[in-house]
């Protein structure tokens, strides 16, 4: 683990943590972070981001392209509905991001893989 997910790490073990619950699924969300700091998390492909008033289930996270694939850099994708798609930023002026360990998540939603 490098230092910076450890500094990482520590900060979410330091944090506030809240349950969202979504048909009977839950999963912990951790703190109200800006966009630069929440997009750090994200691009350690370990965590997912969400605003709190979007839908439940939905959350951005980094997807790191297969060898061959056309698509060879990583890039933010939205899943909403068990549908992914692309994602711009458009919502980055927010404070209020919160971070969730992907594991637990797909977890919550019987997802097998993102």
């Amino acid at each position: 683990m490098s230092k910076d997910e450890n500094d990482m790490d520590t900060k979410l073990f330091y944090s506030t943590d809240k349950i969202i619950t979504f048909n009977d699924n839950s999963y912990p969300v951790y703190n109200s972070l800006s966009y630069e700091e929440a997009i750090k998390y994200v691009k350690s492909g370990s965590y997912a981001m969400r605003l709190p008033f979007w839908d439940k289930d939905v959350i951005v996270f980094t997807v790191f392209p297969r060898k061959g694939s056309l698509i060879n850099v990583p890039y933010l994708c939205i899943i909403h509905e068990d549908k992914r798609t692309p994602w711009i930023p458009s919502q980055i002026f927010n404070d209020d991001w919160q971070i969730l360990d992907i594991a637990e998540y797909l977890d919550a939603f019987n997802i097998k893989q993102l």
